[in-house]
């Protein structure tokens, strides 16, 4: 059998779309980014300056991490991205340090939601050669592996063409796994 579909001879317009902003929370110090937690009801603002603070019902509570002494948010650097583990325990940071370097490092997160700062874990540094083009996204992807958007390295037009060049990691999706191998701080699969 065979089944008979009919099209409507018109089309009705949609009219046009509404748009209003709405202010979500208290202002933020250059926020750049916002991850959630699985299970947790917060979302966690990253600021470029070096800080990630939670939000819940509207209100900021005082900073989970603060590491505004290992970057400097001028320009395109500073804290750039964050993502947590699938159940929530860890917490992957993208930042430049104080060379202007980037730095993929790994934090241990309590149920309350706190960053252990002494937990601190580098598991990827990317020199970079310019003050800009740092990428800074983060992200666990369906396999468990660490997703990192690396900027082209800078400057305009990326003159040194390292987005080009297939060794090396700036303007590229670079993926690792997040877990140490030997004396490996990560693994590139």
């Amino acid at each position: 059998t065979t089944a008979e579909v009919s099209v409507p001879a018109t089309t009705v317009p949609l009219g046009d779309p509404v748009v209003s902003l709405v202010a979500v929370g208290p202002s933020f110090d250059q926020p750049v980014d916002l991850a959630v937690r699985p299970g947790d009801t917060a979302a966690y603002v990253v600021e470029r300056v070096g800080r990630i603070t939670p939000m819940r019902d509207g209100q900021a509570g005082a900073p989970v991490l603060d590491i505004t002494d290992l970057t400097e948010g001028e320009g395109e650097r500073g804290l750039l991205g964050l993502a947590f583990s699938a159940d929530g325990s860890l917490a992957y940071v993208n930042h430049t340090d104080n060379d202007g370097d980037t730095v993929v490092a790994e934090y241990a997160v309590g149920a309350d939601g706190t960053f252990d700062a002494a937990s601190r874990r580098v598991l990827l540094t990317v020199e970079q050669p310019y003050a800009n083009h740092n990428g800074g996204g983060v992200v666990i992807g369906p396999d468990g592996m660490l997703y990192i958007g690396m900027g082209d390295g800078g400057a305009a037009d990326d003159p040194e063409r390292r987005a080009r060049n297939v060794s090396a990691p700036p303007g590229k999706l670079v993926r690792i796994h997040p877990t140490p191998a030997g004396d490996q701080p990560s693994t590139r699969p």
